[in-house]
């Protein structure tokens, strides 16, 4: 994204005069050549021929009254033709503007060499030569003529030719950006050469003279949009975020009526200043009431904020509007499980019918069913949505889910028929070969759950979550302890900071009775992530090392986090120890 400022194309022009005027007003005796010469050479008096042949004229009418009618490649051809073959800067001129409307670049490209060569004074020839040479990558030719340009005081199109340079990724940057470098001593306060020279450094690698040359152009003047716009890209490359958003600030601030550019802005917040994005989007509203977007953006960031009022009452508009529903209904299920009134909630969460929040408003519904009407009805309920679900993403999220109630309310044949008949659906699902793996483990059969982890670390072998669950289940329900250490140093590799696995490292350090390594493992696992499990282990090797009281303050720290923790209580029984 950058804010161009080169000419926009006019429409063509269909004059609606008769034949000889229109020869008329193309021919030489209306041409006015520029008074300032932009060349820096002596003056240049411009050629006019004052009369033009009956082939000419024919030429020129026929040209104009293909334009008339839309033919606008006789038109360019008839121009082109009587271009160079009268030389005629008037007719040079209008060839070259047809060219460049029709984007011939190539006709463009000679025509405007041309019209320069007739008048060097023309600022118009010169600014289209600079943009055809770009568009050729002739960036050297292009910097040369804006060179000229800013010599006699107009704008150049220096960040153009940047612009376009750093985007092709050309090679001879290095090159341009020295050649800006050395026009900046003679022109040093001169923003625009200065933008230029720090989009090629930038694109270059050399950000901190790039963010000099950017700051120095926006303290000569604020005002340039795609200036700030450089200082954000810069800042951002830097890393300096804070400074990066403030850029884009003045740059939004400067253009307050852009909705594309504030809705970027507010987009960038949201990962920064929620307040601050809401704001934003609060005024975006305001200036686009209709934009469901908008609204919706809005109404979830004033649900994070805790204005639910607010939220629900733009939730509400969308659902009437009929936009964004899916979202709106989710949103409104948890605002009214916020508040309490599971009522509302499952009306809302079953009114989700499709998107990325059916499964997990499917999921929500059913256990506030099962809170209400048991099980079966919570089970009933899954199977359904499964079935209604719109595609097989959503079918098999909610097969995984419908298997998992079943395995957690001790229906454990129905939880290994339903895994069965959904892996004939989906026989390759990484996810429910997965679940169907923790679901083994949980009953203790680690020889179907190797099964299914293996299947999944088939397609995923850099799965540090597999590696380390099937490396844990050997350790813990099998005496293949060679095996166990294969899977967890695998994923220690792969992950060293993830609790889970750490802990299993610690773990098996202690099956392995390095006892130290053990402890100082255990340890940096329960400072990540304090959890019961960890507590468990750590409070055992605390106590086969004789620290007694530390292992029971670990174990009692253990228990506030999960009262009855089966793997604590398990621990404390199997070592004889009552707290």
């Amino acid at each position: 994204m950058f804010f161009s400022r080169r000419p926009q194309r006019p429409a063509l022009i269909r004059p609606a005069v008769t034949s000889l005027a229109l020869v008329t007003l193309f021919s030489c005796a209306n041409y006015q050549p520029s008074e300032q010469a932009i060349d820096p050479l002596p003056d240049v008096e411009v050629e006019q021929n004052l009369h033009f042949g009956q082939d000419s004229l024919y030429r020129l009418m026929t040209a104009e009254l293909a334009l008339v009618r839309e033919y606008y490649d006789i038109g360019l051809d008839n121009y082109v033709e009587e271009a160079i073959s009268s030389r005629d800067v008037a007719v040079t001129a209008r060839a070259t503007q047809v060219a460049r409307i029709l984007k011939k670049h190539d006709e463009t490209l000679v025509l405007a060499e041309q019209w320069r060569e007739l008048d060097p004074g023309s600022y118009e020839a010169r600014f289209i030569l600079i943009s055809e040479y770009i568009y050729a990558e002739r960036f050297e030719q292009a910097f040369a003529e804006a060179q000229r340009l800013l010599a006699a005081g107009h704008s150049a199109g220096f960040e153009d030719i940047a612009i376009d340079a750093a985007q092709k990724n050309y090679t001879g940057r290095s090159e341009l950006s020295t050649a800006y470098a050395e026009l900046r001593k003679q022109y040093p306060r001169v923003p625009e050469l200065l933008v230029g020279h720090s989009i090629l450094l930038q694109s270059l690698g050399e950000l901190e003279p790039a963010l000099t040359a950017i700051q120095k152009a926006n303290k000569i003047d604020d005002s340039n949009p795609r200036a700030l716009f450089q200082e954000f890209r810069v800042l951002s490359a830097l890393q300096r975020n804070d400074e990066a958003l403030d850029a884009y600030g003045r740059m939004v601030e400067l253009q307050p009526e852009n909705i594309q550019l504030r809705n970027r802005y507010a987009q960038l917040l949201i990962g920064s200043d929620l307040n601050l994005a809401m704001k934003q989007y609060e005024i975006l509203h305001r200036q686009d009431k209709q934009d469901a977007d908008i609204l919706l953006n809005l109404a979830l960031l004033q649900f994070d904020q805790g204005e639910l009022d607010e939220a629900e009452r733009n939730f509400l508009t969308l659902i009437s509007r009929k936009q964004h529903q899916s979202t709106a209904n989710y949103n409104l299920g948890l605002l009214a499980a916020q508040r309490g009134n599971a009522r509302q909630a499952l009306s809302y969460f079953i009114a989700v019918k499709d998107g990325p929040r059916y499964v997990d408003a499917s999921s929500r519904a059913a256990d506030l069913i099962a809170s209400n009407e048991g099980f079966s009805s919570a089970q009933a309920f899954i199977s359904g949505r499964r079935e209604q679900a719109s595609s097989p993403e959503a079918q098999e999220s909610l097969y995984q889910i419908e298997a998992e109630t079943l395995a957690s309310a001790g229906q454990k044949a129905q939880a290994a028929s339903l895994y069965k008949v959904a892996l004939e659906q989906f026989p390759g699902s990484v996810r429910l070969h997965y679940s169907r793996a923790m679901y083994y483990t949980e009953i203790r059969e680690p020889e179907k759950a190797e099964q299914d982890f293996l299947v999944v670390l088939s397609q995923a072998p850099n799965s540090a979550a597999t590696l380390n669950a099937l490396g844990y289940t050997l350790l813990d329900q099998t005496d293949r302890l060679a095996d166990a250490t294969l899977y967890i140093e695998r994923a220690y590799e792969l992950d060293s900071e993830d609790a889970a696995i750490v802990d299993s490292m610690g773990w098996l350090r202690f099956k392995q009775q390095q006892y130290d390594e053990a402890l100082k493992l255990l340890r940096r696992a329960y400072e990540i992530f304090p959890d019961h499990e960890i507590a468990a282990h750590l409070g055992e090797v605390l106590w086969q090392q004789g620290r007694q009281r530390a292992a029971r303050k670990i174990w009692r720290e253990g228990l506030e986090l999960r009262p009855q923790s089966p793997v604590i209580l398990t621990t404390l029984q199997r070592l004889g120890v009552e707290l």
